[in-house]
């Protein structure tokens, strides 16, 4: 059963041009991280439904940086379960004009015995607008590898690099149905169409971590900073 939250609309905004969340947890006190409102828009936190039981989400300091970054680490004991963060702002109707983008810097550490990142036992999820099927896009960070998951397979888009921070950048066309993507400012895709085209708008993105069982003796950590989501004409 995936962990996810569930899509929650709560008003309607057509695409203008602003920012609708910003947060780069900067300054913010180490420890457990409950959520909070952002801009016109809040961050929301999953980790199970019983004591925490998929893992933690929290804000630790980083060693590269030295900066106060978000930690998604996923202790659970069953693959396809993990703790994840959601971030939502006023949906934005399909079919309006405007794009809506989404931008945040990312490190994955996998476990030390799997550092070169060729292991199936860990990967992140990132859910555009909704869960698998109901999603306009699922990308899949996985053995090194960037995928477009369309609820049945994974297309490879590209590739990234374990234990570096690396920048996320998705613009999202609610008129023409399409997104485009960037990875460290290169472009792994460009106007691909809804995988959802029946979505009836964009409002939420879930980032979710998580690993098999079998890769317990090294815990996954994906780490976040500088989220951003705004719109342009």
């Amino acid at each position: 059963m995936l962990a996810v939250l569930p899509i929650v609309v709560t008003t309607t905004a057509t695409a203008g041009t602003g920012i609708l969340i910003e947060e780069t947890f900067i300054g913010k006190t180490p420890g457990a991280f409950n959520g909070a409102p952002s801009g016109k828009g809040k961050l929301g936190v999953w980790r199970g439904p019983v004591d925490h039981l998929f893992g933690s989400v929290e804000i630790i300091t980083d060693d590269d940086t030295s900066s106060s970054v978000l930690a998604i680490r996923d202790t659970g004991p069953d693959a396809n379960q993990g703790p994840s963060v959601r971030i939502d702002w006023p949906p934005v109707k399909s079919g309006d004009a405007g794009t809506v983008v989404v931008e945040f810097k990312y490190k994955t550490l996998p476990p030390a015995s799997d550092a070169d990142a060729s292991s199936a036992n860990y990967r992140t999820d990132i859910y555009i607008g909704g869960a698998w099927a109901k999603a306009i896009a699922t990308i899949v960070l996985e053995r090194g590898r960037i995928g477009l998951h369309d609820g049945k397979k994974v297309t490879t888009l590209g590739r990234y690099i374990p234990n570096r921070w690396q920048s996320f950048h998705l613009e999202v066309d609610t008129a023409a149905r399409t997104f485009s993507l960037k990875i460290d400012d290169r472009p792994v895709a460009n106007k691909l169409p809804w995988v959802n085209q029946e979505s009836p708008g964009f409002s939420n993105v879930s980032i979710r971590s998580d690993m098999s069982p079998t890769a317990r003796n090294g815990e996954i950590v994906l780490l976040l900073s500088d989220l951003k989501v705004s719109t342009q004409n």
